[in-house]
């Protein structure tokens, strides 16, 4: 039996019943994942709250006890059903009793770098930094399946399928955006403790698919915690080509107090709208102001990351900056 088979047999089984795309976007990423706690037999108490929810749900449904989410005149609604009691009844957002710690869903956040990729962090997120994580897995019945929409990922040459060595990241840069699946680490210091399953089938040219296997750390390895914010980076999904990127998986977690708990999220991250103005140094940070119009200037007459027309740097690409003036779309 594998570590995370063990933690789904555990008397409670967690289903994630949303959030998909297009949920909540904000400047820095978008945020995903509807929890909601129901025991391996008996009737549906929902004892923890639904964490979060959003305007532009799609149903759709489960398999665990014949639950699914609505999106209901912009109203997010749960239609409970339980084993044999109730029959269409509905719940408003947040739902009765509570738990001390709640994996409250996914986070994704766009990764700004000069080498035009497209690069999505994939975090898990909690409400208590004293839960951990386990690890991500797929089965038959929930597999993990990460996708590239409309191109293939970023696969450096000197990369793997865990996070990147940190000698090697500052010897080739464009490394730190590669694609890899993690347990907190976005680059390894000289300890990584995440470890897959045997036989794994590593990423494809656009899928990541996984249906008996995972990637987990030991119980207790310190870059499960969460960080201040309550979360722990799971993965790392880069093209130069695509123009979204989403999937399915399976998080595997204890609470505070040793309790296991399964949860199957979806996410979709789709791509900014170009935003070549913002041609700070640093890849950009989601606005055009003063730190790109200097840059702008030092690059005068050249080439550089603030050529938007392509004909060197001048009075086009600068025009262009003040027009554009103030936070990316």
């Amino acid at each position: 039996m594998s570590p995370l088979e063990g933690i789904s047999q555990a008397g409670r089984v967690h289903a994630a019943v949303g959030v998909f795309g297009g949920t909540q976007l904000h400047r820095t990423g978008q945020k995903h994942g509807v929890v909601a706690s129901i025991p391996a037999a008996g009737v549906v108490p929902w004892s923890r709250p639904v964490a979060w929810c959003a305007l532009r749900l799609r149903t759709r449904l489960w398999r665990h006890r014949a639950t699914s989410l609505m999106s209901l005149h912009g109203r997010c609604l749960l239609k409970i059903q339980t084993l044999a009691v109730l029959a269409g009844v509905s719940a408003p957002l947040i739902l009765g009793g509570s738990a001390p710690a709640v994996f409250t869903g996914i986070t994704t956040v766009s990764k700004p770098n000069e080498f035009g990729l497209f690069v999505c962090n994939v975090y898990a997120e909690f409400d208590d930094t004293l839960d951990t994580i386990m690890g991500v897995s797929g089965t038959a019945n929930a597999p993990i399946s990460i996708t590239v929409t409309g191109g293939t990922f970023f696969q450096h040459a000197f990369g793997g399928d865990l996070a990147p060595p940190q000698a090697l990241v500052d010897a080739f840069p464009d490394l730190a955006f590669d694609t890899f699946v993690t347990v907190g680490l976005k680059t390894n210091q000289g300890v990584d403790q995440t470890f897959f399953g045997p036989g794994w089938p590593g990423f494809g040219a656009d899928t990541l698919f996984v249906d008996n296997n995972y990637w987990w750390v030991p119980p207790g390895a310190p870059q499960g915690v969460p960080d201040a914010s309550g979360q722990i980076l799971i993965g790392q999904f880069s093209t130069l080509d695509g123009t979204a990127i989403g999937g399915t998986f399976q998080v595997s977690w204890f609470d505070a107090q040793g309790t296991p708990f399964n949860d199957v999220v979806e996410f979709s991250h789709p791509a900014a709208p170009p935003c070549p103005w913002d041609c700070d140094a640093g890849g950009g940070d989601g606005s055009v102001g003063i730190v790109d119009l200097l840059n702008l200037l030092t690059q005068w007459g050249g080439p550089g990351s603030c050529d938007i027309d392509g004909g060197g740097v001048g009075i086009t690409d600068f025009l262009g900056v003040l027009a554009n003036w103030g936070p990316c779309p």
